[in-house]
């Protein structure tokens, strides 16, 4: 999870707002102060921000600028219906509640004392369920189970079969070539779903890791609003994700048992809001996008760096091997260990969350009021985009727009700098950062432990000198950038 405003369900900025992302540097050189600056697109006024001091005082004003208009708007493309929506928004949603009994025990009335409305309580159950704490220790313990299953060279071959074109193995259940984003993607969504929602939803739905990612491949559509009949496959997609978590999360309690506390949480106060489970699905299939869309492409980052550079991955190849209770185990990973004792995986993680993270915060004025010496009016959009302050050389060194994880051994105070943010900042500080960076540290210590990977050509043939690919830059992203193309791997057991 890496959007900046994770706590809430992760949303895009608006098309005008994915456009400008990646112009802003550019745009710059125009306005050679660090003042914000406005431009008109399509009628609509969006205010740029460019320094951290302007930034930090976007997230301190809560009352004036909000993300509401836009998570609203999602919920509607999601096809939660305007009526509910609207009752999402409302203060004091205890209001709301149909009788004495659904009063007493509901966590809007007993556990509300602000009479926030439903969607920014949820943001303190995301918080409840991702920080330190029982509910994350839940997940944590089911992650390396579902994990350690799917990192099978058996699986790896039924379960991308389906899904790649160019897909070699050697007739044994010992190594097979596949591209490592599909290989990133594929087992942390099948773990991910797994731990989040257990064996229960793939029981009503054998192919719903399968049919989400055909949906996400098309998701960026979302951005431009494109109509149905221009986007039938997302939207059938859609609807069958949909259709799958409405019966899961309309059995008992009992035939779940496994569902993530949040998930339950949620399931049970929308039915308190009269929401039917079609629209308690549609907005937890907004969840999911965050779950899933940010996490595999930060992955790949790291492999790709890993797997091209051998004195890398002989330096996190020896950090991780300290972290299993023996130098033959490829399970039970101390990933306490895992997170403080290994510096070159967290400066690898930290530069790749550095470079890669294309997030953005947005918010729009409900009311007028000022940034710095920038007048906003009700109506305007407000964006700061997270890697124009990533890419400051004034802060990570000259070179910044280049990878380089030796940035954060040679100086790991600049994860304290205020430009680096990259799970957002003030009080949408991502409560999902814990979770995220175990599920990512977890995948690469057991995946190099079980396996020797190699990059190749889609036949398996060696490949001299390998190179990491460039970042694309024409494809909207929530937050994690995607690469312009992958890179074969060989995994052999």
């Amino acid at each position: 999870m890496y959007i900046e405003e994770q706590s809430k369900p992760p949303l895009p900025p608006s098309p005008t707002s994915q456009k400008l992302k990646h112009n802003v540097s550019t745009n710059s050189a125009y306005f050679p102060d660090t003042e914000p600056y406005s431009v008109i697109l399509m009628g609509g006024t969006t205010v740029i921000i460019r320094n951290i001091r302007d930034l930090s005082s976007v997230w301190r004003n809560t009352s004036a600028l909000s993300y509401d208009p836009f998570t609203s708007r999602m919920l509607m493309a999601f096809g939660i219906t305007p009526h509910h929506v609207r009752n999402l928004y409302k203060p004091d949603p205890a209001r709301l509640l149909s009788d004495k009994q659904t009063l007493e025990r509901s966590l809007l009335s007993c556990a509300n004392p602000k009479k926030l409305s439903y969607m920014h309580l949820q943001s303190q159950w995301f918080k409840t369920q991702l920080l330190p704490g029982e509910h994350l220790n839940g997940l944590l313990e089911a992650y390396p189970v579902f994990l350690s299953r799917f990192l099978d060279i058996s699986l790896l071959r039924k379960g991308l079969a389906k899904e790649v074109s160019s897909f070699k193995c050697d007739g044994a259940d010992t190594s097979v070539t596949l591209p490592l984003g599909r290989f990133c993607r594929y087992v942390l969504a099948q773990s991910a779903f797994r731990t989040f929602f257990g064996e229960e939803l793939f029981e009503i739905e054998p192919e719903f890791t399968r049919i989400y990612q055909r949906w996400e491949d098309a998701s960026w559509k979302i951005f431009y609003n494109f109509p149905h009949f221009l986007a039938p496959g997302l939207q059938a997609d859609r609807k069958r994700v949909i259709a799958a978590l409405a019966v899961y999360l309309d059995l008992p309690e009992s035939k779940r048992k496994n569902t993530a506390w949040i998930f339950g949480a949620m399931n049970s106060e929308l039915t308190n809001l009269g929401l039917p489970a079609h629209d308690r699905a549609g907005l937890i299939m907004m969840i999911c996008w965050a779950i899933n869309n940010n996490a595999h492409y930060i992955a790949f980052w790291m492999f790709a760096h890993i797997l091209t550079n051998p004195t890398l991955k002989a330096s996190i190849e020896s950090e991780i091997s300290a972290c299993f209770p023996s130098p033959t185990s490829d399970q039970g990973c101390d990933m306490e260990k895992l997170s403080s004792a290994c510096p070159h995986l967290n400066a690898l993680w930290a530069e790749a969350l550095r470079l890669y993270n294309f997030s953005t915060a947005v918010r729009k004025a409900v009311d007028d009021c000022s940034v710095g010496t920038k007048i906003i009016h009700k109506g305007d959009q407000v964006f700061g985009p997270v890697r124009n302050f990533h890419l400051a050389e004034g802060v990570f060194s000259s070179g910044a727009a280049e990878f380089d994880y030796t940035r954060f051994l040679k100086n790991p105070k600049i994860r304290q700098a205020k430009e680096y943010f990259p799970f957002g900042g003030g009080h949408t500080l991502c409560p999902g950062r814990y979770f995220a960076e175990r599920e990512v540290y977890l995948l690469v210590a057991m995946s190099l432990r079980r396996f020797e990977m190699e990059v190749t050509t889609a036949d398996g043939d060696v490949v001299e000198s390998p190179k990491v690919p460039d970042i694309r830059m024409d494809l909207p992203s929530l937050a994690a950038a995607a690469p312009a193309g992958d890179l074969f791997v060989t995994v052999r057991s």
